[in-house]
């Protein structure tokens, strides 16, 4: 009588199950409607595939709370499934409800095309933005802690879905813990209100060992005032080091690093990088660069030709000043061994080709990308999103900055370098 009862639930669970699929199906199909709705900046369609997906998803959290499917979530073997697809479906419905209905409402008709556009960021749109973010982030981690939180069944394809979606709402929250903190320091490092913030670029060479990441053997600036940036020239490091000696001028060091590395550490603009923790290197290279030029800065970004050609295979190659194109296939090897061959055997103007070619490359791909930036779609950004953290975890892409808070943020998300 008991595996009569059992069979009965199960075959009548099958049936509810497709119903189920059938709303996941169409939920996915107004989801996508709903991404394109706000990339377009079609507002009042936004607002009403918003509505609808939302009805979808609560109506999806009603089919699996029915009779059957609680009945069920008590039996043996299946019972941790069933509750598990219950919990998701309760996030799901919390979602739209309580963050992306709101969300839509207060950015539809804003497209994502205008928010970066000629180089520039737009904080004003960035700033509208904030209350309904704000708003809709406790839900988010919300429902990222109860999915966490789910133990796995034993329906293989389910416990995939679970992993599957516990990255991004991990990532998510973990973003959104504190939007409004999170908001007001992007905006900052901006320069909202007029102010200009200052970053050193490192475009470090692999080809010659340093602890830090290899020798920055081009140097430029980016300065950016109420989102709008100003790529500067890129210089070879020995020019810098022209000034930073000239004028006598260097960084202060302890003790210890001064028996470990030597004065080099401090007196030598190339020397910065030798120390493995790229938080000292930030340090040195903004004394460095402040005694030098006089001109505050604000943070020091470094980054290598394997971050590079991760680059350019998402925003296309380019052509340096030679003839040698370089691209998202090449640039590692054109900047690590092709270079050298091409030029190293020349003894009276080899090193200046080479810095002439390490400039040009390192110029053109960072004004390409601020160029480019402005026709991202959302997968673009999650592309490129994606790339920093790669380059980030392996040390291929480090950032310092002055600010403490934006530091630890920035330590937080595995960039900063730190042993």
């Amino acid at each position: 009588m008991l595996l009569a009862i059992l069979l009965v639930y199960v075959v009548v669970l099958g049936i509810l199950a497709v119903g189920v699929v059938g709303t996941v199906s169409s939920a996915k199909a107004q989801a996508v409607n709903l991404e394109q709705s706000l990339l377009n900046g079609e507002g009042d369609q936004a607002r009403s595939q918003a509505a609808e997906l939302s009805q979808s998803l609560t109506s999806l959290q009603a089919k699996t709370h029915g009779a059957v499917w609680s009945v069920a979530s008590h039996l043996p073997f299946v019972g941790r499934d069933v509750r598990n697809v219950q919990a998701l479906t309760d996030c799901a419905a919390d979602l739209s409800q309580n963050a992306l209905v709101p969300v839509v409402d207060g950015v539809a008709g804003m497209r994502l095309s205008d928010l970066v556009r000629d180089r520039a960021v737009d904080t004003e749109m960035l700033s509208s933005m904030r209350q309904s973010v704000v708003a809709a982030s406790p839900v988010v981690v919300r429902s990222a802690s109860t999915i966490a939180g789910l133990e796995p069944g034993v329906i293989g394809p389910l416990n995939e879905q679970l992993e599957i979606m516990r990255t991004p709402l991990d990532d998510a929250a973990h973003l959104l813990g504190d939007a409004d903190q999170l908001f007001s320091m992007v905006l900052d490092m901006l320069g909202t209100g007029g102010q200009t913030r200052t970053y050193v670029l490192l475009a470090q060479t692999n080809a010659d060992i340093r602890a830090g990441g290899g020798f920055p053997g081009s140097v430029g600036t980016v300065q950016i005032t109420d989102g709008r940036a100003e790529l500067g020239e890129f210089h070879s490091v020995s020019e810098v080091q022209g000034i930073v000696r000239a004028n006598g001028f260097g960084a202060s060091i302890g003790e210890d690093e001064l028996a470990a590395f030597g004065d080099v550490l401090a007196t030598d603009a190339a020397g910065c990088t030798l120390t493995p923790n790229f938080v000292r290197s930030g340090q040195i290279a903004k004394q460095q660069w402040e005694n030098a030029y006089g001109f505050a800065v604000d943070g020091v970004i470094a980054m290598d030709p394997v971050f590079l050609q991760r680059v350019f295979g998402l925003i296309g190659g380019i052509t340096a000043f030679d003839g040698t194109e370089v691209n998202g296939d090449n640039a590692a090897a054109e900047l690590l061994h092709n270079v050298y061959m091409r030029y190293g055997f020349d003894e009276e103007n080899g090193n200046d080709l080479e810095d002439a070619f390490f400039n040009d490359v390192a110029h053109q791909g960072s004004s390409k990308l601020l160029d480019i930036m402005g026709d991202f779609e959302l997968d673009a950004f999650a592309q490129l999103w994606n790339i920093i953290r790669e380059s980030g975890a392996d040390h291929r892409f480090q950032v310092w900055m002055a600010d403490e808070t934006q530091q630890a943020f920035l330590h937080d998300m595995s960039l900063t370098g730190e042993i």
